[in-house]
């Protein structure tokens, strides 16, 4: 699982390479990331769901909003219902 220390010590340029070896929990941990006070930790959290977003499913950005796809039906709902 991918923890601080990983995280802040990926350069910007190498975050991209980081994206296929995510796992869930690493996904669910990024996303806890982006309230994090340090900008540091938010910004490169950003940039790896960014990244995983555009490709693979498994991660959507929606203007300034994450969902992660295996959330789509329960927001579907709430939106429809």
């Amino acid at each position: 699982m991918i923890t601080v220390d990983m995280l802040q010590s990926y350069e910007k340029d190498d975050l991209a390479g980081v994206v296929p070896a995510l796992e869930a929990a690493d996904i669910q941990q990024l996303v806890a990331w982006l309230d994090e006070k340090d900008d540091n930790i938010r910004y490169k959290s950003f940039l790896l769901l960014q990244s995983r977003s555009q490709q693979y499913s498994d991660v959507t950005l929606i203007g300034r909003s994450l969902l992660r796809n295996s959330d789509a039906p329960t927001l579907t709902s709430a939106i429809s219902g």
